[in-house]
């Protein structure tokens, strides 16, 4: 099955997959954009087959599912947004994420990501994402509010594995969706919040009502772009999943407490709606969702040759 015809027939199907909490947001993608995706042995993505490449867009589609649940095991209000994945050359960046219309509660509804192929990109995409063997983790909690809460789930690549040198797919979607679910410029709510872009001092501030700490405390964003500001208070925030400057390559980020609220926050959560330690499905669980979503997608093309 072409990557054109796998994206028509997942989208919609995405509710397939096991874990997800039927009270929770629901992201459904779009993979027509992305196509079928190959890699060289330099860690290097293209749209087409060639010498020494070989199809990784199942590897890709796979990370991509793995980020979402993450996200969807963490936010647990309710809201349906599609998100469209392609590729493009982009300038300066490695990946980019747009809203594009919003719900009647002003969430969003479709979503743009896209992800830059270039020769100059190296990606590490793992064959088992919800597993992190190639990288050494750590978690830390500090003081905010005046209570221990997460700030960082970081790891650097095993000096002997696979992801050494490269840009970490799981860490680059989770990166994306957190933008693509409503951390963005182009989200009103989020503007609303923070200021419009290019104004100084922009912070989110997270109640104690939503953290359970005895008070309130202050997210720092940088006035240019929805990124918590990675570079104040000597490097403080920049270990979380959206810091600037934050991770690079050989690097993996997962979804911080900080980032659970800040997302949150933005969209309303209450505190039962959210859960800041997601868990994502075991390999098998993701086999068996994976297989849910291709019978799926069956169906979907059985019934369009009727």
């Amino acid at each position: 099955m072409s990557g054109w015809r796998l994206g028509i027939a997942v989208l919609g199907c995405f509710a397939a997959l096991s874990g997800h909490n039927a009270n929770a947001m629901l992201i459904t993608t779009n993979y027509a954009g992305l196509g079928s995706l190959y890699q060289d042995a330099g860690g290097v993505l293209y749209s087409s087959a060639g010498t020494g490449r070989v199809d990784v867009t199942a590897l890709v589609q796979r990370n991509i599912e793995t980020a979402i649940t993450y996200w969807q095991n963490a936010i647990l209000l309710p809201w349906n947004e599609t998100i469209n994945f392609s590729t493009a050359n982009l300038s300066g960046a490695v990946a980019d994420s747009l809203i594009t219309a919003t719900d009647a509660d002003n969430r969003p509804s479709t979503s743009n990501i896209r992800l830059s192929i270039k020769s100059t990109l190296s990606y590490f995409i793992d064959p088992t994402p919800t597993v992190n063997d190639e990288f050494v983790m750590f978690a830390q909690a500090v003081n905010l509010g005046g209570s221990l809460i997460n700030l960082e789930r970081f790891g650097n690549a095993d000096s002997n594995g696979p992801a050494v040198g490269r840009y970490d797919m799981l860490t680059l979607m989770l990166h994306e969706l957190e933008h693509s679910i409503g951390v963005s410029s182009s989200l009103p709510r989020f503007i609303n919040l923070v200021g419009a872009t290019g104004t100084p001092g922009r912070k989110l501030t997270i109640p104690s009502a939503l953290s359970g700490a005895p008070n309130s405390f202050d997210v720092p964003f940088v006035s240019d772009s929805a990124h918590i500001d990675g570079s104040t208070q000597s490097g403080f925030w920049n270990l979380t999943e959206l810091a600037d400057p934050g991770w690079s390559v050989g690097q993996r980020v997962l979804p911080s407490a900080v980032d659970i609220l800040s997302v949150c926050v933005v969209e309303g959560c209450t505190a039962a709606q959210m859960n800041t330690n997601p868990q994502v499905p075991e390999p098998g669980s993701l086999a068996l969702s994976l297989a849910a979503v291709v019978a799926c997608a069956i169906v979907v093309l059985r019934r369009r040759r009727r």
